[in-house]
């Protein structure tokens, strides 16, 4: 009879790593559309007619963007609570420019966005400009979507109205 034991597992230190896999899945369904499963969502991703697509649905690099905007808005919320500033109202609005010879293989073009621009419009309770200042510099430090559109070299400005 072979027995088999383990050392205890120590608790992760409480600076270590927290790492979570995100998954999703997508099945081609035909004219540049794919049906998408996240958790217990379903989406899909589609492209224009002029480019072969059915225009059912959001391209790729427009949900890329729309999640920047969830994604700020999360961080936003998060970092305001944190400050113990006084969220009230919060609207985002993205913009991003691409070169679409960079998908056409293009040497030297890339095939993703060459600048990205948001607005932030926040309404808080009261606040400083310290207040704003920190919160600001934290989100765009924190900001998962920013960051990772920022570490593609991609010029990712945010204008920031505070109300």
């Amino acid at each position: 009879m072979t027995t088999s034991t383990s050392a205890p597992t120590a608790a992760p230190a409480p600076d270590g790593p927290r790492l979570k896999t995100l998954r999703a899945d997508g099945v081609w369904e035909g004219r540049q559309r794919t049906r998408l499963t996240v958790r217990h969502f379903d989406l899909a991703t589609g492209e224009p007619e002029k480019v072969g697509g059915d225009d059912s649905a959001p391209t790729p690099m427009e949900l890329i963007l729309a999640g920047l905007d969830g994604c700020l808005a999360v961080v936003v919320e998060t970092v305001a609570g944190e400050l113990g500033l006084g969220l009230h109202s919060l609207a985002l609005h993205s913009e991003a420019v691409m070169d679409s010879r960079g998908f056409g293989g293009v040497p030297g073009v890339r095939p993703y966005y060459q600048d990205v621009r948001t607005r932030v419009e926040v309404g808080l309770g009261e606040h400083t400009p310290d207040d704003v200042a920190r919160l600001q510099t934290s989100v765009e430090a924190r900001c998962p979507a920013l960051t990772l559109i920022r570490a593609a070299d991609v010029d990712a400005r945010v204008e920031w109205v505070v109300r």
